[in-house]
């Protein structure tokens, strides 16, 4: 009586075996072949794509009890670094991988992670700092082209084109790429430190001799530069010839009051 009891019990549990294996064959055969190759959302925010017949490189013990490859890669999904399952239908094992390489087995499925939104947002990057613009860095950006070094839209010759500014109690309008007399008649001819420095010495120059502060428009960053002191040499106050390589401050007097 109790052998028999012992056969049904085998009988029972391999009925059982066999049912459940039935089961994973259903599923191996949901997938493969006809998703092989192919993107499934397998859940909310998890998508994978298959691989038939493969199983990924591993080498860490298989875990044991998955029914489905869906739980195996539930499972990859959950874990840090895992990027690949593999899963077994004659066996029920699940292997966990972060790296791709495949070796061949059959009944085996390997689930590689395309999308995974439940992994956590990366930190925004921090936005950069602004660079200061050339109020920030001093307050008179136009007068003071060799301290900010400046050199934009705003102060396109050292100053800004027809801008009105005084110098050492001299009033000014600054004439940017613009000379009528190359080769005019000099008072002085020297190197200036900055564009600034050559008005300074056309301010600085005796007996108001000086009406015309003339320098190398390339100086507008703040370079050393020739710079030319000169009368009105006959020219107009506003000059008129286009010039690409050279800029001028003209003094206001009787000539030119504004």
């Amino acid at each position: 009586m109790k052998f028999n009891s012992f056969i049904m019990i085998l009988s029972v549990a391999g009925a059982f075996a066999d049912s459940t294996y039935q089961e994973r064959r259903e599923e191996y055969d949901e997938i493969c072949p006809e998703k092989r190759g192919q993107e499934e959302e397998i859940s909310p925010g998890l998508t994978v794509s298959y691989m038939c017949g493969r199983i990924g490189y591993y080498r860490k013990p298989a875990l044991e009890g998955f029914d489905t490859p869906g739980e195996c890669a539930d499972e990859c999904a959950a874990t840090s670094d895992c990027k690949w399952s593999s899963w077994d239908r004659s066996n029920a094992k699940c292997w966990l991988s972060g790296r791709f390489q495949q070796r061949t087995r059959r009944g085996a499925i390997q689930m590689i992670i395309v999308e995974n939104k439940s992994d956590p947002e990366p930190e925004p990057e921090p936005e950069p700092e602004p660079e200061p613009s050339c109020e920030d860095i001093c307050d008179d950006c136009a007068t003071k082209v060799k301290r900010c070094n400046c050199n934009d839209d705003r102060v396109n010759c050292g100053y800004t084109d027809k801008a009105q500014f005084t110098n050492n109690g001299k009033k000014y309008t600054a004439h940017c790429d613009k000379l009528d007399d190359y080769g005019g008649a000099t008072l002085k001819h020297l190197i200036a430190d900055s564009v600034e420095a050559c008005v300074d010495a056309c301010s600085e120059y005796p007996n108001n001799k000086c009406k015309r502060a003339i320098w190398s428009s390339s100086a507008a960053g703040g370079g050393r530069t020739g710079c030319w002191l000169r009368g009105w040499n006959n020219v107009p106050c506003n000059p008129q010839i286009d010039s690409s390589a050279f800029s001028s401050a003209h003094v206001h007097d009787d000539k030119c009051p504004k």
